[in-house]
């Protein structure tokens, strides 16, 4: 408390001070509002403790929003009002007239005049109002570097690069890969269809046991 009027509220963000004579306030909700801040209600508290009755906050609110005041608002009788169409007609000589209309030299304008950050903004966005990818960096999918993605990727990754797996990797089993299998000679990577005798010791068993086999002559 500064003097009987005046008093200093403190809080964790702000210090206001309260003039409880003028009922006004540094935050001014005050003045804006007519209606006691919390550091008005923080000054009353303190005078209250102290013997200085000034009364309960309610009462400190502007008149305007008392209960007696909106009654005297509406203690007076509102006559009805009839339609245009059962006015009487003016007697005024006087006949007012609409301003005159100055057109301006060149074409209309038709576009708006935008306001200030609206060009910033729309620079985002595309003619169909779509968000465009200007300012974003695409990373790749196979590599994880950034700048380029796995369609345009040329292995720029180093480390990160996934190689192709070897024959060796292939032939181990580490990556698997389902392929045909011959019929004729038993081996993978062709059909019999287009079976040239790749298969080596399972092709000349096959012709040996044809050789050994009776045909209808020797019969």
């Amino acid at each position: 408390m500064v003097d009987a009027v005046q008093y200093q509220v403190n809080s964790s963000r702000s210090q206001c001070v309260v003039n409880m004579k003028n009922r006004t306030c540094t935050c001014r909700k005050w003045d804006l509002t007519s209606m006691p801040c919390k550091h008005a209600v923080a000054a009353i508290n303190d005078m209250a403790r102290n013997d200085i009755r000034i009364g309960v906050p309610e009462e400190l609110v502007d008149e305007v929003y008392w209960l007696s005041t909106w009654k005297k608002v509406y203690e007076n009788v509102i006559n009805p009002i009839p339609g245009p169409e059962n006015w009487i007609p003016s007697q005024c000589p006087t006949k007012l007239l609409p301003p005159k209309h100055h057109k301006r030299v060149g074409r209309p304008q038709k576009k708006r005049k935008k306001s200030v950050g609206e060009a910033e903004v729309e620079a985002h966005f595309d003619s169909e109002g779509k968000m465009t990818r200007k300012g974003n960096t695409t990373k790749c999918s196979k590599c994880g570097n950034l700048g380029h993605n796995s369609r345009t990727c040329k292995g720029q990754g180093g480390e990160n690069v996934v190689h192709a797996p070897s024959e060796d990797q292939v032939a181990g089993g580490e990556n698997k890969t389902r392929k045909g299998k011959c019929s004729k000679c038993g081996t993978l990577g062709h059909n019999s269809r287009t079976c040239k005798g790749q298969g080596g010791e399972n092709v000349q068993e096959s012709q040996s046991a044809t050789q050994g086999a009776p045909t209808s002559s020797e019969a």
